[in-house]
């Protein structure tokens, strides 16, 4: 088929002696094969065209300007491109003339330096904003690349001499050979300065090279004992080293607390651990920290622990951490005897305030011995000590805290001891604002909670039950308050609030003994429950006994608590809810407010509802805090209240002002309160001055 142009099938005249198909009369055959090759044309290039994009060498390396021989569409993705490239690019391309656009490469994104090579001829479509090339990279140069890096890798391969792996080879490291030709397996590590165990470092002879080492565990690869060290020109003074076989002494490096298992410690319940005493000593070679006790039981012989330098920043203070004192357990071993301690911490200094265990703590922790003898936990001359969820049970004394300042336990056990907590006064000092925060004392054998001569203590929640069953006729109690002796002449304090007693066999709930010859006692119970739901024998005496013996003050307060009982026990006047007893010539005052009484017979005192004291040495109007009381010249006393009906007082039998025995008279009693006067017991009516006595009265309040 030959094809022909338009102009010579549709020209009229004789040009060059060829003639044309006429001026009327076009040859039809003509027409079709030219009508065919158009649009043979039409479909292969659906937009009709590729457009040659001639580069002049006129721009400059980033701005390639060009010229087309036709006109440029002005729809985007209509037509192909192709430029030619004269320069090399330094940066970002531009294309302009016939057509100004950004070059860019396929992905969109601007042509990198150096791409550009003079010669090169570009393929790319108009994308609307810019000129897209539809391949970009040098294909060729990549393969050729990747061919030479696969086959050095060959030739590095083929030169190694690996031994074969056998079972069992799991976890050994690769080590070259004695003559430097190839490869061996190494002891089991995974990698240079690292080894399964603690007893592999001490078979090991380790490279100079090497500074560190690192331990999978102490015994065996995951058994909590693995630790990183450090190399030292010399052996360590504590027990955090190892020394390889080649002599040179690695020392452990603290990351944060310490762990026990790092020392050997198993927790099996069975081997006698010395690590724990270890860690301790490494503790304080290394200026205090946190010692950590993972789950298990260790069991050991009496730990110490001594901070010798005092002072608020100084150096050598403990904290304790286990995973829960029903988990992390250090059992003291049977027989050490009652003085020795599962864990004693002390200061040498005796003032507290100047050997501050400041901030520190013991949590999650339980000491524990099987033979109820020994200390379980003993702290002496600290003050701000916290204890959390801290247990102590089957020792003598569960926990002995010894001139201890202002410290706080919370949710703390102190059960099936003898003694379950002891707070002792210390050669500078007596316990002193010590807080119980949701704390039990429960089923000592002697008494739940011991205090000496405490100069606060506070007793939050939590309960007191069960304790003095071993002394179930006579010294037994859930509390005793030991206040004899002298102390250091200020008021000594006690407060419980929110606490429940129950069961507790002896003496009493809580026995108060005003003893001291120079310091006064106030003791107050708010909100708190005494009950008895044992059988009869159990609470021989009373449930809160306050023994006054002294020239000093005791006053015991009692705010909204409840006195009952359950079960066998049958309350009478010997078994008293609250009783006072001694001949201590002091001032005593008890009162009750708002209290709910179960049973008249076990009531204060035969019933008392409310009892009051008096001292002619000072003002009665400001003891009896009414207005409405008042004394007279004649040397009598009004005590004005509202009561429901007459009440019954009854003062002591005998009063002494010093110029002889005396007797106090009670009269004119009514509802709306009673008169007494001092009287010689020769008969003359004295003045009200220069003496004191206590009286109680039943059916106060309307």
């Amino acid at each position: 088929m030959t094809v022909r142009t338009i102009d010579d099938i549709f020209r009229d005249f004789v040009i060059d002696g060829v003639p044309a198909s006429g001026p009327f009369h076009p040859y039809k055959p003509d027409i079709r094969d030219t009508l065919k090759a158009l649009l043979e044309g039409i479909s292969a290039f659906p937009d009709n065209r590729v457009i040659r994009l001639n580069n002049g060498n006129e721009g400059s390396p980033n701005n390639i300007v060009v010229s087309a021989s036709v006109a440029i569409p002005a729809a985007a993705y209509q037509v192909l491109y192709i430029m030619n490239v004269t320069q090399e690019n330094t940066g970002p391309v531009t294309v302009s003339g016939a057509i100004n656009r950004a070059l860019v490469t396929n992905t969109n994104r601007p042509i990198e330096a150096g791409y550009l090579q003079s010669g090169m001829a570009l393929l790319c479509i108009d994308t609307g904003t810019e000129l897209r090339l539809l391949s970009y990279g040098d294909a060729e140069a990549i393969q050729e690349a990747a061919e030479e890096a696969a086959g050095r890798a060959e030739a590095a391969a083929s030169s190694l001499n690996l031994p074969i792996i056998q079972p069992g080879d799991a976890g050994k490291s690769l080590v070259v050979n004695p003559d430097e030709d190839g490869y061996e397996l190494g002891s089991p590590s995974s990698g240079a300065g690292e080894y399964e165990s603690r007893a592999k470092v001490e078979e090991t002879d380790i490279p100079e090279t090497d500074n560190f080492v690192r331990t999978a565990g102490y015994y065996s690869p995951g058994d909590g004992g693995g630790a990183l060290y450090i190399r030292v020109s010399s052996e360590p003074s504590h027990a955090g080293k190892v020394q390889s076989d080649d002599g040179a002494w690695w020392e452990l490096v603290r990351s944060g607390r310490v762990s026990i298992l790092c020392f050997g410690a198993k927790g099996d319940g069975v081997t006698v651990n010395t690590a724990i005493q270890d860690a301790l000593n490494y503790i304080k070679a290394t200026n205090g920290g946190t010692l950590y006790i993972p789950r298990g039981v260790y069991r050991t012989a009496p730990l110490s622990y001594t901070v010798s330098n005092g002072g608020l920043f100084s150096g050598g203070r403990l904290k304790i951490e286990g995973e829960g004192s029903a988990n992390s357990i250090i059992l003291g071993l049977d027989g050490a005897g009652n003085n020795a301690a599962t864990l004693e911490v002390k200061s040498s200094f005796p003032d507290p305030i100047n050997s501050l265990w400041f901030g520190s703590e013991i949590r999650g922790v339980s000491f524990r011995r099987n033979d109820n003898t020994g200390i379980g936990l003993s702290i002496q001359n600290f003050v701000n000590v916290i204890l959390f969820d801290v247990t102590c049970s089957g020792n003598f004394d569960g926990c002995k805290m010894t001139g201890v300042l202002s410290s706080s336990l919370y949710e703390c056990g102190f059960v099936n001891n003898k003694t379950g907590i002891a707070l002792l006064a210390g050669a500078l000092s007596t316990p002193n604002q010590v807080s119980f925060f949701s704390c039990k004392v429960a089923s000592n054998g002697n008494i739940g909670m011991y205090a000496e001569r405490p100069g606060g203590i506070r007793f939050y929640g939590g309960s007191v039950e069960g304790n003095g069953v071993d002394n179930p006729t006579n010294s037994g109690t859930g509390v005793t308050i030991d206040h004899s002796g002298s102390s250091v002449g200020t008021t000594m304090a006690c407060v419980f609030d929110g606490v429940y007693f129950e069961i507790n066999n002896g003496d009493a709930d809580v026995l108060i003994q005003q003893a001291n010859t120079t310091d006064n006692i106030f003791a107050r119970f708010s909100g708190c429950s005494f009950q008895c739901t044992g059988a009869a024998g159990s609470y021989v005496v009373n449930r809160v006994l306050i023994q006054h013996t002294s020239a000093r003050a005791v006053t015991v307060q009692f705010d909204g608590c409840t006195f009952s009982e359950l079960g066998g026990f049958v309350p009478n006047a010997s078994q008293r809810y609250i009783r006072v007893t001694g001949s201590g010539t002091g001032r005593r005052k008890v009162t009750t407010n708002d209290c709910y009484f179960n049973t008249a017979a076990a009531a204060p005192e035969s019933g008392i509802g409310s009892s009051v004291e008096m001292r002619g040495l000072v003002n009665p109007m400001m003891q009896m805090g009414t207005v409405g009381d008042s004394y007279g010249s004649s040397g009598t006393f009004t005590f004005d209240r509202p009561f429901a009906s007459a009440p019954q007082v009854f003062p002591v039998a005998t009063v002494n002002d010093g110029a002889g025995a005396c007797v106090v008279e009670i009269y004119n009693t009514t509802t709306t309160g009673f008169s007494f006067r001092k009287k010689k017991v020769s008969g003359s009516t004295q003045v009200l001055d220069n003496f004191w006595f206590s009286f109680l009265a039943v059916g106060i309040g309307s």
